[in-house]
């Protein structure tokens, strides 16, 4: 397959006079044709059918690219991630989604990107946009000669108006009215030019490399270039610095999600109160998230929520029913310490963590003092003990590693006004090898 689109598909395509479609000659060549039935037949088949995300995932599966690419795990994840994202922007097929991902916007294509961490040994490739503002030790620039469709539509302001002009080179030269709104705007194109010369020049704290490349001319431009401006040039020598002992990082091994072991789910009961009393429960945690320290007076703050939340959700619920537990819950002797204004004490709501193996959890609220971190797992409904605390207690070995502190667990039993502590676990020391 590789074969093919870096080497066959050039004789394929001049062998049918360049008018075939790449996929046509693929599934139709002599050599290459099986590997189509073979792999692609069947994704093939339900493009346009299939949602954007879920043909992604077949296309995944069917050539099992976190086994085979264990290496790029983090694209192939990301990418799964952009086309969820573009998918609810409107991108959802693939035809949209491949123009999407050919042009050249780059803030349009910031979707693909990873970020890596700054302490890694490696070279970041960038614009001059997106360098502004920052700074590097070793700066590698590549100025060439780009010349681009001139635009004939000029724009000039006067008297309060906006007045549109096709102007051409000829036309400017030509007309005393036309020539000034011409040569201004390519004064301000020059400027644009010194002002991306300025920046990328003054992006180095210790070495700069400007590599200019120009084009063969048979005769003197009738105009300077910006890369006239260089000329082959050295100055300084380069800096005797010690690289800094840095303590690397123990490798993490991030399994893939085909090598996660699959989570076993409850038996769902499709039933109208099963989906009313989560929807209500959904209510009761957006409302809650709302709340870092409980005010003198929560009621008009629940009232506040509820209005505002519950139009996201297809039920009426009792508000006459709702408020008044969910206050009291509040206001009661357990609940209310989660709720104090303590000094020095941050709060985070709906907090987002990934472990070792890159699961995601999200914790209902995470309390972090001086000597201790403490997770809040919010319950409606019956009291699960069991079951609730196995999945806090994930959370408090996440938080135990990110914040090197004692972590303890609260199970709270809104409906119930209970609370339930799980024990606390303690940070592990480290060993000195």
């Amino acid at each position: 397959m590789m074969e093919f689109v870096f080497r066959g598909r050039a004789l394929a395509r001049r062998a049918a006079g360049g008018n075939r479609l790449l996929y046509a000659q693929f599934r139709n060549h002599a050599k290459y044709g099986r590997y189509w039935e073979k792999h692609l037949d069947a994704p093939f088949g339900k493009v346009g059918y299939l949602p954007l995300y879920e043909l992604v995932s077949l296309i995944y599966r069917e050539f099992r690219l976190f086994a085979g690419f264990p290496g790029e795990a983090a694209f192939l994840s990301r990418f799964m991630d952009a086309v969820m994202t573009l998918e609810t922007q409107g991108v959802t097929s693939s035809r949209s989604f491949i123009e999407y991902a050919s042009g050249v916007d780059e803030d349009k294509a910031a979707v693909f990107s990873i970020a890596l961490p700054e302490y890694i040994d490696a070279v970041r490739v960038m614009t001059f946009h997106k360098s502004k503002g920052l700074g590097f030790s070793v700066v590698i620039n590549l100025i060439y000669e780009e010349r681009g469709q001139p635009d004939p539509m000029y724009f000039e302001e006067k008297n309060g108006e906006i007045r549109v002009y096709h102007i051409t080179k000829a036309a400017a030269e030509a007309s005393a009215r036309l020539g000034p709104v011409y040569e201004g705007r390519r004064s301000d194109s020059h400027v644009q030019e010194l002002n991306t010369l300025y920046v990328i020049s003054t992006r180095a704290r210790h070495e700069l490399y400007n590599l200019v490349l120009r084009k063969a001319r048979k005769s003197e431009a009738r105009e300077p270039k910006l890369s006239d401006l260089f000329e082959t040039f050295e100055a300084g020598r380069r800096a005797q610095r010690v690289p800094v002992a840095r303590k690397a990082s123990s490798p993490v091994d991030i399994a893939s999600a085909e090598a996660r072991a699959a989570q076993r789910f409850d038996a769902l009961r499709p039933t109208c109160n099963s989906f009313f009393e989560k929807a209500e429960g959904e209510l009761v945690h957006a409302m809650l998230a709302r709340l870092i320290e409980l005010p003198a007076d929560p009621a008009p703050a629940l009232a506040a929520g509820f209005e505002e939340l519950r139009y996201n959700y297809p039920f009426m619920f009792d508000k006459a029913k709702l408020l008044p537990g969910l206050l009291s819950f509040l206001t009661g002797h357990a609940a209310r310490p989660l709720f104090a204004a303590v000094p020095g004490r941050l709060v985070l709501n709906e907090a987002e963590f990934i472990d070792k193996a890159g699961a995601l959890f999200r914790v209902d609220r995470v309390i972090i003092d001086a000597d201790a971190v403490t997770a809040v797992d919010f319950k409606t409904g019956g009291e699960d003990v069991e079951k609730h605390s196995a999945q806090l207690l994930n959370y408090l070995g996440i938080l135990r590693e990110v914040y090197s502190r004692p972590a303890r667990g609260v199970l709270a039993y809104v409906d119930l006004q209970k609370m339930v502590e799980v024990p606390a676990v303690r940070p592990q020391k480290e060993k000195n090898v």
